[in-house]
């Protein structure tokens, strides 16, 4: 029997042309979306994004514990310059309550550190 040192050197565009065809001939590029009923989804990945037609809840919540803030007076703060914030500049909230209509960002109490009752 023959030794065979080396691999057969191939074009790239052929090397890519085969292992191509090699993966249409496994399916790997067909089209395998199928309607099933919710019930019988469980396990299954989705072919597209599905959106609810109304949030739930249906106001913006918190989805951790911390603060509300605005969060253009928190631009520029970082770990090593913090920014100080005055009581009417947040509310404290836990996971799930709402926000307050003037606050857009929540800030985790894992990275506050509250200075008095009237300052974070």
């Amino acid at each position: 029997m023959q030794r065979r040192i080396y691999l057969r050197k191939m074009d790239l565009n052929e090397a890519m042309d085969q292992y191509f065809t090699e993966l249409e001939i496994e399916g790997f590029f067909k089209d395998q979306v199928e309607t099933v009923p919710v019930k019988a989804a469980c396990k299954r990945i989705l072919s597209k994004p599905v959106f609810a037609r109304r949030s739930v809840p249906e106001y913006n919540s918190s989805a951790v514990d911390g603060i509300s803030v605005r969060t253009t007076d928190t631009i520029g703060a970082k770990q090593n310059s913090p920014k100080v914030l005055s009581k009417d500049q947040f509310s404290f909230v836990n996971t799930g309550n709402s926000l307050n209509p003037q606050h857009d960002a929540v800030i985790m109490i894992e990275n506050v550190h509250i200075v008095s009752e009237s300052q974070v």
